[in-house]
């Protein structure tokens, strides 16, 4: 997701695990509803692999990536 999209796109590095599960929970549920314009939804979905990393990263520190 580019910074044009989102302004959020930059701050998950600070969010807590919980903050960034909740959001790509949140993000996860939007794809599968469907109904998200194409732009939107690859927004969305670049979206969730940033989260899903910064928590894997969390999760796992020491695991090099």
């Amino acid at each position: 997701m580019s910074e044009k999209t989102s302004p959020k796109a930059t701050d998950v590095a600070e969010l807590s695990y919980e903050q960034a599960r909740d959001e790509l929970v949140a993000v996860v549920g939007k794809l599968e509803q469907g109904g998200v314009p194409l732009e939107e939804s690859i927004g969305l979905w670049e979206r969730g692999e940033a989260l899903a990393l910064s928590l894997i990263h969390i999760s796992e520190p020491t695991r090099p990536y």
